[in-house]
C-alpha cells in the first residue's frame, strides 16, 4: 500500500460522524489530533451510516504522576503491546460490577480484538450489559409478543472501539462508539488498572479524560 492510501483522522467530540463525514476528515496534520486509519475505514463502513462518537484521551502516571511515553514505559513496556494483552484478558474474563445506581453490569469484548502494529492501533467491539430495567420485544409486523425482559436479564449491547498508542508520546486515544446508558471510561480505566496490578506492574495507573471538541495535541 502506498504512502498516500494512510489517512489521518481529525474528530470533532460529539459530532454525528458517518463513513463518509470521517473521510472527509481525513487530513494530514502533525498539529491535530491524528489517528492512522486506511483498513480501518473499512470497519466504519460496515456499522451504521451514522453514528455518534466518543474521543478520550489517555496517559499513563507513575508514584508522582509523572506522564510516561507510552511506547517506552517501566524502563521497556510498550503500552501497546500492555493494551492488547488487556483486550485478549477481557475478552477471555468477563468483568462485572454494581453501578452506582445499584445495576449488575458485565464489561467484556463481543470479538477478539484486532491489533495493527504498524498503524498503532486496536480496535474492536465492547460488549456492555446491564440489568434492571423490565420490557418487552414484539414483532413489528403483528405487534405480538416475542418474549419479555424482566429486571434480573442482562441487556447487551455491542459498540466499536478503537485505541491509538502513538510512538514516542505520553498521551493515546480511544474513540468509543456512543450508546445509551453504556458508558465506558470509569469500567476501562478501572478494569485496566486492576490488569497491571495483576500483572506486578502497580508503579503505574492509567488515566483517562474527555478529549474536548477540537481538541489538538503537539507531537
Amino acid at each position: 500500500m502506498s504512502r498516500q492510501a494512510f489517512k489521518y483522522l481529525s474528530y470533532e467530540d460529539d459530532e454525528v460522524a458517518s463513513p463518509t463525514f470521517l473521510h472527509n476528515k481525513c487530513i494530514k496534520s502533525k498539529s491535530s489530533f491524528q489517528v492512522k486509519l486506511s483498513q480501518n475505514l473499512k470497519i466504519l463502513k460496515k456499522m451504521t451510516k451514522k453514528i455518534n462518537l466518543s474521543v478520550y484521551r489517555f496517559s499513563l502516571l507513575n508514584k508522582v504522576k509523572e506522564q510516561q511515553v507510552l511506547s517506552f514505559y517501566n524502563e521497556e513496556e510498550d503500552l501497546l503491546d500492555t493494551m492488547n494483552d488487556f483486550c485478549g484478558y477481557i475478552h477471555n474474563n468477563i468483568r462485572d460490577y454494581i453501578d452506582n445506581q445499584g445495576k449488575y453490569r458485565t464489561f467484556t469484548l463481543s470479538d477478539r480484538q484486532k491489533k495493527d502494529t504498524e498503524k498503532r492501533i486496536i480496535s474492536g467491539h465492547f460488549d456492555s450489559a446491564y440489568t434492571g430495567e423490565n420490557g418487552k420485544v414484539k414483532d413489528r409486523n403483528t405487534n405480538s409478543l416475542k418474549y419479555s425482559i424482566n429486571e434480573k436479564d442482562l441487556f447487551s449491547k455491542d459498540f466499536f472501539y478503537l485505541i491509538h498508542v502513538p510512538k514516542n508520546s505520553k498521551l493515546g486515544f480511544l474513540i468509543v462508539q456512543k450508546k445509551e446508558n453504556h458508558g465506558v471510561k470509569s469500567i476501562f480505566e478501572n478494569a485496566f488498572n486492576s490488569f497491571m496490578r495483576m500483572k506486578g506492574i502497580a508503579n503505574f495507573i492509567l488515566e483517562i479524560r474527555q478529549a474536548p471538541p477540537r481538541y489538538f495535541i503537539k507531537n
